[in-house]
């Protein structure tokens, strides 16, 4: 039997490694209940990046000011050249520094009155420790834990700026599997995803492409054989957590 080993990480996107950390950048994608979208904000950390607004890594300072209507959204960077703050969609930080690793990014979004916000991103990885949402006012009106999940419902339709605070993870603590000791056969998956291990896995999560988790089960075993025989045809992402609290991530397509 052929094995087939597809490896991603999808909920961010590494570049070259330097230092204790790597670079990283994730993205935000905002809906309403309504149904709008908006899917341009992204953060992040970057080795180049400094704490002023970076153009030479991709950050563009946006005129202030939301558009009259629709769902928009941005972050709000100070530029420590401009002595002001700017508004930008993307918002890279420099490494953290290796006795916190925590980054702050604040976020300014624009939707109707009476709609709801909803916050969706792709599940984290071994770069990311923890990542909470928060509200400005007090910070527990709101208050997401985004590694429990990968979507939020905002209840309050007043609150309008958030807080995002995120925890990068160093390599020097990032103990990974090596690739080769994770297979998933026959990929692409016809009815069952057949999983071997080299360490024993704890737990399986199954995500679709808009990281809405489809399955959950506990593992325990180096082995699994994961039924999916009733999703649509696409592509999903496997999740697998072991008992060490490593985290691998996997793309699998669905035939």
């Amino acid at each position: 039997m052929k094995k087939f080993l597809i490896i991603i990480l999808l909920f961010t996107i590494p570049f070259m490694l330097l230092g204790d950390y790597k670079n990283t950048r994730v993205r935000l994608f905002l809906k309403t209940k309504l149904g709008e979208e908006f899917n341009t904000l992204v953060f992040g950390i970057d080795k180049d990046a400094t704490d002023y607004l970076d153009k030479n890594i991709g950050e563009q300072e946006l005129f202030p000011g939301h558009p009259p209507s629709g769902l928009h959204a941005v972050f709000i960077i100070y530029d420590s050249i401009q002595k002001e703050n700017v508004w930008s969609y993307l918002d890279l930080k420099a490494f953290p520094d290796l006795d916190t690793g925590y980054k702050y990014y604040r976020m300014d979004v624009q939707y109707h009155a009476g709609d709801n916000l909803i916050f969706e991103w792709r599940p984290f990885g071994d770069e990311i420790r923890e990542a909470w949402i928060n509200d400005i006012i007090t910070g527990d009106l709101v208050k997401i834990n985004m590694k429990d999940s990968s979507r939020a419902f905002i209840e309050n339709q007043f609150i309008k700026k958030f807080d995002l605070k995120v925890k990068y993870e160093s390599n020097t603590n990032v103990d990974e599997v090596p690739k080769d000791d994770i297979l998933i056969y026959n990929n692409p998956i016809n009815d069952n995803i057949q999983i071997i291990s080299s360490e024993q896995i704890k737990d399986f999560t199954l995500f679709n492409l808009f990281g809405k988790e489809m399955i959950s089960e506990n593992i325990n075993d180096k082995k699994a054989n994961i039924d999916i025989s009733f999703l649509s045809s696409g592509l999903y992402f496997v999740k697998l957590k072991f008992f060490n609290d490593k985290t691998i991530i996997k793309k699998i397509i669905k035939n």
